[in-house]
């Protein structure tokens, strides 16, 4: 959902988009895959779009402005180094998750940084995308199944450069940026499904010993993790802080 529009996006198994507004329909076409994620965003000239992606592993964007995709990359075709997890080549390098933030390089006068998409997939890194162009490709040493975004590190958030988190078939966290490397913050031991950031300073703060009230780790997010194991976990900077185990 985008709420600056007040849209609703969905995609469904036979490559079907649809934009709903006010409980209409406003958009509707068939213009690629099976989808399997979606994401809002807004470009550098400030236009607002969704973008899909598929098991083939095309991503395109579209709004309801448009009578067809306002463009489209296919991950395959990407003249860059193409790492396909050997395991998984015959399933190609299908799109898992996409995320859409704002990046800024450390130190940057502006926290605002540039509008970019992150995208995970069958491939052994996380891409970052300006639209159709891919700006960067962090190298992972297993593929990833989800991503979030948000400050996940003390450095991070004290230079105002927001991250990457995502979680791999091995049951790794990384966290990245676009012009950084991968960095493992934390192992949970099974394959993630799903990753969201919460305001984890804030709401642990009783629970982290030595954080004060005026200290930028109070503005560090958590981790909420969930995959292959019962429950779910939260992670701090690393470190385990919180496990809800599931009845049954």
């Amino acid at each position: 959902r985008d709420n600056n529009m007040a849209e609703v996006a969905a995609g469904d198994t036979s490559g079907l988009l649809t934009i709903f507004m006010n409980q209409q329909i406003v958009w509707r076409g068939t213009f690629c895959g099976p989808v399997t994620c979606l994401a809002s965003h807004v470009d550098a000239a400030g236009c607002k779009m969704f973008v899909a992606g598929d098991t083939d592993g095309t991503l395109l964007g579209f709004s309801q402005w448009d009578s067809s995709p306002e463009w489209r990359v296919r991950m395959d075709d990407d003249p860059s180094a193409v790492n396909v997890c050997p395991k998984q080549a015959l399933y190609g390098s299908g799109a898992r998750s996409i995320v859409s933030d704002f990046f800024a390089h450390s130190g940057d006068s502006t926290t605002t940084g540039t509008p970019l998409l992150a995208v995970c997939s069958n491939l052994l890194s996380v891409r970052f995308y300006s639209c159709n162009h891919m700006v960067n490709e962090a190298e992972l040493p297993a593929s990833a199944c989800c991503l979030t975004t948000g400050f996940f590190t003390q450095a991070a958030r004290d230079a105002t450069c927001r991250q990457v988190a995502t979680g791999t078939i091995d049951g790794n966290i990384y966290v990245v940026t676009p012009w950084h490397p991968a960095e493992l913050i934390a192992s949970v031991g099974q394959s993630l499904t799903s990753l969201v950031s919460i305001p984890g300073g804030k709401i642990f703060s009783s629970q982290l010993s030595g954080l004060r009230a005026s200290s930028n780790a109070l503005f560090v997010d958590a981790l909420v993790t969930c995959g292959h194991f019962d429950g779910i976990r939260i992670f701090f900077q690393g470190t385990l802080i919180c496990q809800i185990l599931a009845d049954g």
